[in-house]
C-alpha cells in the first residue's frame, strides 16, 4: 500500500503537522462548547454531536473530496500526465479515494473516538438500539460508499466533458442531506425489527451493515471500471450488467406477491432496472463516429474477443432488458390475479407484454440519440433527442388520439381492440425499424464521405 505513488502524494499534501496537531484540539473544544449547555449530562449531548461531525467530515466532505480528486486534476491540466504514468487503474482508483480523503478520515477518527468515549451515557438516544461498534462500522461503510460514489461521479463528469462548478452542486447537496437524514432515521429507529428478505427474517443490524458494505464495494468497483476507461485500458462490457443483475436480485427479495413466482418478479424487475440502466449508460457512453466505426469493424472482422472489447456496455444491458421484458409476458404463471375478477386473460396478456413494448421503444430512443450524435452538431444530440422524445411520447399521441389512433404513436399507453394483443409490440417494432433505417443511412453516408450530413 505504501508504494502507491498517488497515495503518497496525497499524504504529503493532506497530513501536515499543523493539521495533525490542531484538528483534535479544535474538535474537542467545539464539542465541549456545544455540550456545555447540558452540564449535568454532557456525554449525552456530546455523543450525537460526534456522530454529526463524522457524517459532515467523512461522509459529505469526503464524498466531495473524492469527486474533486479527479476534477481538479483535469482543471489544472495535470490529468494527462497521470494518465501516461505506469500506475494501474486499481492503484489509481484507491490511491485517489483514500489519498484524497486522508484528512477527512483523520477528522472522522477523532469524532468516532469521542463517540465511543461518550456512548455509555447516551442510551436514550435515537441510536440506542445499535451497539457502539456496529454503529461505528455503519458510519465507516457509509463513508466508503460516499467516497466511491464521489470518484465515480467525478469520472463521469470528466468523461462527459462537463465539469460542474461547486455552486451548481448546491441543490444536489441539499437533496443528499435530506436523503441522508431520512435514511438515518429509518436505520436508527427501526433497526430493532427483523428485515424480511426472500421470506426469511434477517437481523436488522446485520442486514443493514451487509447491504451498505456491498453497495460500497459496488461504488468502488464502478469507479475502477471508469478509471480503466480513462486510462485507456480495454475491458469486457460486463460490469454494468453485473450490477443490474445484482440490483434486480437484491430488490426482488423485498417483493411480496402471492400471484407471481420469483422468476416472474425477477423478470419484471430486471426489465425495469435494465431499462433505466440502459438509458443512463447510453447517454454516458461515447457516441462519436470513431467509437461506432471501431465497433462495426470489430464485429465485421469476426473476432469475438476484439468485438466484445469494443462493444458499449449499454448494448449488453439492453439485450438483458429485452430478454427480461419478453419473459415477463411469456412466463406461464402470469395469469390474471383472483383479486381482479373483472380482468380478462387477453387484457392481462396485453399488460404483461407492455415491458416488451417499452423495451423496443427504448431501443428506438437510443437509436435516435445515435442518429443525432453522428450528425454535424453532436454537442446538441442529447437536447435534440429529448425534444423529439417529447413529441413522440406526448404531442403526437395526444393529437392522434383525437381520431382514435393514439396507439400508433405510443402503443403502450392506449387500449387496443379485442384480439389485437400482439399489435402493440408490432407497432413498437415498426418504430424501431424506422429509426434503424435512418441510422443505417447515416452510417452509410459517414462510411462514404467521413463527414455527416446536416441533421
Amino acid at each position: 500500500m505504501i508504494r502507491n505513488p498517488e497515495l503518497l502524494r496525497n499524504a504529503w499534501l493532506e497530513l501536515t503537522a499543523h493539521r495533525l496537531i490542531a484538528t483534535p484540539l479544535v474538535i474537542l473544544l467545539l464539542i465541549a462548547l456545544l455540550a456545555s449547555s447540558d452540564a449535568e449530562d454532557w456525554k449525552r449531548t456530546a455523543a450525537p454531536i460526534a456522530i454529526a461531525g463524522f457524517v459532515l467530515a467523512s461522509v459529505l466532505w469526503g464524498g466531495r473530496r473524492a469527486y474533486d480528486t479527479i476534477v481538479e486534476e483535469v482543471r489544472a491540466h495535470t490529468w494527462d500526465i497521470q494518465r501516461m504514468s505506469a500506475v494501474s487503474p486499481w492503484s489509481m482508483t484507491w490511491g485517489k479515494i483514500l489519498g484524497g480523503n486522508l484528512y477527512t478520515w483523520y477528522v472522522g477518527t477523532c469524532c468516532l473516538a469521542t463517540f465511543m468515549f461518550t456512548y455509555d451515557a447516551s442510551a436514550g438516544g435515537g441510536y440506542a438500539n445499535w451497539p457502539a461498534p456496529s454503529l461505528c462500522l455503519l458510519l465507516v461503510l457509509s463513508a466508503l460508499f460516499a467516497h466511491g460514489a464521489g470518484l465515480l461521479s467525478g469520472l463521469n463528469a470528466v468523461r462527459s466533458g462537463r465539469l460542474v462548478k461547486p455552486a451548481r452542486n448546491l441543490p444536489i447537496t441539499v437533496l443528499g442531506l435530506l436523503l441522508l437524514f431520512w435514511l438515518g432515521q429509518v436505520l436508527l429507529h427501526q433497526a430493532d425489527s427483523p428485515v424480511l428478505w426472500y421470506g426469511i427474517p434477517w437481523p436488522a443490524h446485520d442486514f443493514v451493515l451487509g447491504s451498505v458494505g456491498v453497495f460500497a464495494a459496488w461504488s468502488w468497483f464502478g469507479a475502477y471500471r471508469l478509471m480503466s476507461q480513462a486510462l485507456a485500458v480495454r475491458l469486457l462490457p460486463w460490469g454494468s450488467l453485473a450490477f443490474v443483475l445484482f440490483l434486480t436480485f437484491y430488490l426482488c427479495g423485498f417483493v411480496d406477491s402471492a400471484t407471481w413466482s420469483y422468476p416472474s418478479r425477477f423478470a419484471a424487475l430486471g426489465a425495469l432496472i435494465g431499462s433505466a440502466a440502459t438509458y443512463v449508460e447510453a447517454w454516458k457512453e461515447r457516441r462519436d463516429w470513431i467509437a461506432v466505426r471501431r465497433f462495426l469493424r470489430s464485429w465485421r472482422a469476426g473476432s469475438i474477443d476484439e468485438a466484445l472489447l469494443d462493444t458499449p456496455s449499454w448494448l449488453v444491458v439492453a439485450a438483458f432488458t429485452l430478454l427480461m421484458s419478453a419473459l415477463t409476458g411469456l412466463l406461464p404463471d402470469n395469469q390474471p390475479p383472483s383479486s381482479l375478477p373483472g380482468m380478462s386473460q387477453e387484457l392481462f396478456t396485453t399488460l404483461a407484454l407492455s415491458p416488451t413494448v417499452f423495451a423496443l421503444l427504448m431501443l428506438r430512443d437510443i437509436g435516435l440519440l445515435y442518429f443525432f450524435s453522428l450528425g454535424r452538431r453532436p454537442e446538441r444530440a442529447a437536447s435534440t433527442t429529448l425534444v423529439y422524445l417529447l413529441l413522440l411520447y406526448i404531442v403526437l399521441p395526444g393529437l392522434l388520439n383525437l381520431i382514435g389512433l393514439g396507439f400508433l404513436a405510443f402503443p403502450a399507453a392506449f387500449p387496443l381492440q379485442p384480439g389485437a394483443t400482439w399489435l402493440a409490440p408490432m407497432i413498437a417494432a415498426g418504430h424501431l425499424a424506422a429509426v434503424g433505417w435512418l441510422l443505417k443511412i447515416r452510417l452509410q453516408e459517414l462510411g462514404r464521405h467521413g463527414t455527416p450530413a446536416p441533421s
